[in-house]
């Protein structure tokens, strides 16, 4: 990730699809929550055990936070028998990581006079 911001969001991201999944598992379906174990696996796997560039870190993160951010919005539109404020809630919080993994493709700024 290219800033601290992005991976703050990824991180809130995660918990909420851990949540996500307890949820749905104490439901009797586990499939989210085997889907966000294997996930996890590989996105820290990849971002933190490989030795990739700075450059395929990034990507990699970027791309995960994406796919991240279109499952919670997935989760926000299977709850809608919770109410219309909890669905907008949980829809605008899954748009922001959405909206932070296009983000995250743009290129970094390098301002020299930055002191």
């Amino acid at each position: 990730m290219n800033s601290l911001t992005m991976g703050f969001l990824l991180t809130v991201g995660m918990g909420w699809a851990l949540t996500e999944g307890c949820v749905a598992a104490g439901n009797s379906n586990w499939l989210p929550l085997i889907g966000f174990l294997i996930a996890f696996t590989f996105i820290f796997g990849a971002i933190g055990c490989l030795e990739l560039s700075d450059a395929a870190t990034n990507l990699i993160g970027s791309t995960f936070t994406l796919v991240l951010g279109f499952a919670l919005l997935g989760f926000a539109f299977s709850t809608t028998h919770l109410g219309a404020g909890v669905t907008t809630l949980k829809t605008l919080g899954a748009l922001s990581i959405v909206a932070a993994g296009i983000i995250s493709f743009l290129p970094a700024k390098k301002d020299e006079q930055h002191g």
